[in-house]
């Protein structure tokens, strides 16, 4: 199995180190990437351009249902949630008292992925990532980011037409942000076993 990997340089200059890149053709940060393309039994060269990042993008834009790993006191857990993206995190809400919302606050290390249900092996298409969930505190951060998923999920934008125990429910969950360490797509249709993966962080 051969790993090839290419990296870009982007000079380091404090605050445009963090700054997002919010576009549909690279919404990463434009700084600290590297990809690494491996396929299988093969050796896979996949020449840096918007592909990949875009192609991330696109993926997460299509669908809507994330399975969220986390583990805390009484073991690992998964849970299934709508999200929605902001740069190359993704966002959501929860009640705190939700076992996967536990776990964050004891340990904010999770997984994501993100995959379309198929029974074909050639078919198999998805998105894998690992980082650092925390619930929001900041009041106006919180409404933003509540904005992206009412934006996304027009339901939210018609609480009052809810059945009174889902408006109740909306009214009690959190803003929760997971950013992520590395993003990897998964694309069986160029290859078994076929991904890329986005290296967001390596300082950690």
């Amino acid at each position: 199995m051969i790993v090839v990997t290419r990296r870009i340089a982007a000079p380091r200059t404090g605050a445009s180190q963090r700054a997002l890149v919010r576009t549909a053709r690279n919404p990463y940060p434009a700084s600290r990437v590297m990809i690494r393309s491996r396929t299988l039994g093969r050796n896979s060269e996949n020449p840096m351009s918007a592909s990949l990042s875009a192609r991330l993008a696109a993926f997460l834009e299509m669908h809507h249902v994330m399975s969220l790993a986390t583990a805390g006191p009484a073991g690992p857990h998964a849970a299934s949630l709508f999200y929605a993206c902001d740069g190359p995190a993704l966002v959501w809400v929860s009640e705190e008292g939700a076992r996967h919302s536990r776990d964050l606050a004891a340990n904010p290390a999770a997984a994501v992925t993100v995959a379309p249900d198929t029974a074909n092996f050639a078919a198999v298409r998805g998105v894998q990532m690992h980082g650092r969930a925390v619930r929001v505190d900041d009041p106006q951060e919180a409404a933003r980011l509540r904005g992206l998923l009412a934006a996304r999920y027009p339901f939210l934008q018609r609480l009052d037409a809810l059945p009174e125990k889902l408006r109740s429910a909306v009214a009690r969950v959190a803003v929760y942000r997971l950013d992520p360490d590395a993003a990897v797509l998964i694309d069986n249709s160029k290859g078994f076993g076929h991904k890329e993966t986005l290296v967001l962080r390596r300082d950690r």
